[in-house]
């Protein structure tokens, strides 16, 4: 399949807030191809970092490239590892912002968080999408169990 541009219109509406919100169309350009980038990371790597200057779009990077991802994929999994766990309430607030101004629709609840370890499994188990501080994965305890999740993580996603 090829992905371009043309491909992303019909589900992920990157540009839905361009004129109210006066984005330069380039802009918009850029976040599609930010997208279509990392889902070519993603197809031979675990995971892709999204890193840029504030104010470039970033979440709405993000976000559009797990919309591409769940119209992809039948069944994905997704962790979104953020830097604070007041990030992950953030990330749902925008998600649903994110939806309700069409850019793009996430099935109903397909987006979770986790803000401790011990819900980590579960929230994974519930939600195909979910959302978790980095600072689940710090301590003695999340050192021995991080390889005990990551076995279950790449099991989820097969």
């Amino acid at each position: 399949m090829s992905r371009n541009r043309e491909w992303l219109h019909p589900f992920l509406k990157l540009d839905a807030r361009r004129a109210e919100e006066h984005i330069a169309v380039e802009a918009i350009h850029r976040q599609e191809d930010t997208v279509l980038s990392a889902l070519e990371v993603l197809r031979t790597e675990p995971g892709v970092l999204l890193a840029d200057e504030v104010g470039m779009g970033k979440t709405y990077q993000a976000l559009g490239l797990i919309g591409c991802m769940l119209e992809e994929r039948e069944s994905p999994h997704i962790l979104v590892v953020t830097p604070r766990p007041v990030l992950n309430r953030q990330w749902l607030r925008v998600a649903g912002r994110f939806r309700d101004q069409g850019f793009y629709r996430f099935p109903v609840g397909s987006l979770g968080e986790a803000t401790h370890l011990t819900q980590l499994a579960e929230a994974c188990q519930r939600h195909k999408v979910v959302f978790v501080p980095v600072t689940v994965f710090r301590g003695a305890r999340a050192q021995s169990e991080r390889g005990a999740i990551l076995q279950l993580w790449f099991r989820l996603r097969g």
